[in-house]
């Protein structure tokens, strides 16, 4: 089932390029950002050309999810694979228990509908070894970033960048590169934890995004600091339409660098 892109799968279940870092991405931590009665601290920016255009977003100090204190986090994972049939009771009790949205309700019954289609070929793929070996850990890092001149930063212009790499890979220091990257820019829908409405996507089977981290550091207080670079090359996704996958005829091409601070994610010890 090639049409579905394997980044939109993950979010179902985060030399020039470095002189265009080093030249345009900073952020001022005093920097704050106000809309209504709620204040964003700063944390970090994003500098990007997209289809040469110039792109600045930051990076705050707060997260979709309660209690995560910041829009670019990192998180030590452990591959624990629930079932198709797992997934789908935990979908049903959060509906009958109500507590939603109508919109997110919208969204779990719209996920719910592609398990119960795909859901028997993602088996296969586990049990074929072709997701990775369950019990493994891998360091995932998420950076999530908003144009501050958008009316609605949080839900339109939204930068997000996932990226997946061995635990251990910044224990010998240096640049690390990595291809296994999922990369979008939400024109709009992005102030949700499901799937945003209209966005340009990380076309990964014919210009695989990548991303260099130049630095990054881990804080005895559990946050880190990372500084990199990334480019991709992005093509139009509909929610509407998501079975028709990528719209390979209308994309754009980014390319910039980061610089911001993370929080750790951790699970709650009930989760």
């Amino acid at each position: 089932m090639s049409f579905i892109a394997p980044g939109i799968w993950r979010t179902l279940y985060g030399a020039s390029a470095l002189a265009f870092l080093m030249a345009g991405t900073h952020y001022a931590s005093a920097e704050t950002i106000k809309r209504g009665n709620k204040t964003y601290q700063v944390v970090g920016a994003v500098s990007a050309d997209l289809d040469d255009k110039k792109q600045q977003w930051v990076v705050v100090d707060s997260h979709l999810v309660p209690g995560l204190g910041g829009s670019a986090y990192w998180e030590l994972d452990t591959l624990e694979i629930p079932s198709q049939e797992e997934i789908m009771e935990q979908m049903r009790e959060v509906l009958v228990r109500g507590d939603v949205s109508s919109e997110q309700k919208q969204q779990l019954e719209m996920a719910m509908q592609m398990m119960e289609q795909f859901g028997p070929m993602f088996e296969g793929m586990m049990e074929m070894g072709m997701l990775g070996d369950e019990d493994s850990q891998q360091l995932s890092i998420h950076i999530s970033a908003f144009d501050p001149d958008q009316k609605e930063f949080l839900n339109e212009g939204v930068f997000r960048l996932n990226v997946e790499l061995p635990p251990d890979a910044f224990d010998a220091g240096g640049e690390v590169t990595s291809s296994g990257v999922d990369l979008h820019y939400i024109v709009k829908g992005g102030n949700s934890l499901f799937l945003p409405e209209l966005a340009y996507w990380s076309d990964e089977t014919d210009a695989p995004a990548e991303v260099t981290f130049t630095s990054f550091t881990f804080n005895d207080d559990g946050t880190a600091h990372a500084q990199g670079h990334f480019s991709a090359k992005l093509c139009r996704w509909e929610k509407s339409k998501m079975m028709q996958g990528l719209d390979t005829s209308d994309c754009k091409t980014i390319r910039g660098g980061f610089d911001t601070q993370l929080v750790e994610f951790k699970e709650s010890p009930s989760s």
